[in-house]
Parts: structure tokens; sequence; C-alpha cells
């Protein structure tokens, strides 16, 4: 994950990093259906989480739900809607006014890949 990702670049990386998705067959076996089916209802919550935070104009809840958000989805091994998390909360973290429509188009967008690519994922 070394390489600093950008808007630019994003759309190189995997939806889902192969590597991460392997071994979490490997290791969840027969659960690895119900590994991916709770990360998608954890996603809806915190797809949602996000949505309230901007709507909100919080930006503190919005850093932390960009956290959560990108942690859940390392875990799986969803690469680019955890960039495009680690984006948002570095901006935040940096005290900067990030365009926090252009995120959540971009976090849709990313969110809906990952559901698209879960169905092909499941065994």
């Amino acid at each position: 994950m070394g390489m600093n990702v950008t808007w630019g670049t994003l759309a190189t990386l995997p939806v889902f990093d192969e590597m991460t998705i392997s071994s979490l067959r490997d290791i969840m076996g027969e659960d690895f259906d119900d590994l991916l089916q709770t990360f998608m209802t954890d996603a809806d919550v915190r797809m949602d989480s996000v949505r309230q935070a901007i709507d909100s104009g919080d930006a503190e809840a919005l850093r932390k739900a960009a956290h959560s958000f990108k942690g859940s989805s390392v875990n799986v091994g969803a690469r680019r809607l955890s960039e495009v998390c680690r984006m948002l909360e570095d901006a935040l973290v940096q005290g900067q006014q990030p365009d926090a429509q252009e995120f959540l188009v971009a976090l849709t967008r990313e969110y809906e890949q990952v559901v698209e690519s879960v169905n092909r994922l499941r065994v």
C-alpha cells in the first residue's frame, strides 16, 4: 500500500486486492461468504454515517466515519474504497476543507463497485 494514491491514480487500482482476498479465502474457508456479507452490512451503515456527517457539516464525525470505513475496507481488501476513505480522512486531519460532495460521489461510486465485485467473489 506504500504508493501515494491520488484522484488520478485511483482508477488504476483494483476494486479488491487479490492477495488479500486469496488470504481471506484460505483463512476463512467456508466462512468467507459470511465475512463478505458482514462487511457489506457494515458498509451500508458506514455509508449512512458518512452521508449524515456530510449533511450535518460535522467534520469530526466525518473524519471518524472515514477512518472506520477505511479500516473495515482494508480488512477485506476493498482497495479503492479504502483509498477514497484515506484521502478524505487525511484531508480532514490536515485541517483542509475537502469537497464533501466530491468525496460522497467517489465513495458512492467505489461502494457500488464493491457491491458488484462482492457478488462475483462469493463462492
